[in-house]
């Protein structure tokens, strides 16, 4: 067999076993009981927090809409910090999700 068919036969076959090696290790992960409890209180916590965010925002953003508080720098970093808060919360549960954890 030639040099550049070997390297391509065996990276075609280590690209092949990275699949089976993943679920190895997400079983090893995620085998004790201990660890999905865990994940899942992150999860429930990180929902609970962009639901807070979105909520905190969506007042924020009415009473400023109805002159109940004046625009200031304060509000702007009140609406970033949410963001910000709601961005971090968003990606922990898509990480989470990715696992393959899952309640649902």
């Amino acid at each position: 067999m030639a040099k550049g068919c070997a390297i391509y036969h065996n990276h075609a076959r280590d690209s092949a076993e990275l699949p089976k090696r993943i679920n190895m290790i997400q079983a090893k992960i995620i085998g004790s009981g201990d660890i999905v409890m865990r994940i899942n209180t992150i999860r429930n916590i990180c929902f609970t927090i962009c639901i807070l965010c979105i909520l905190a925002s969506l007042l924020l953003g009415v009473a400023m809409i109805w002159d109940w508080v004046q625009d200031s720098d304060f509000i702007h970093k009140s609406f970033m910090t949410l963001g910000a808060l709601f961005v971090a919360s968003l990606l922990t549960l898509s990480v989470a999700k990715k696992l393959g954890v899952g309640g649902d």
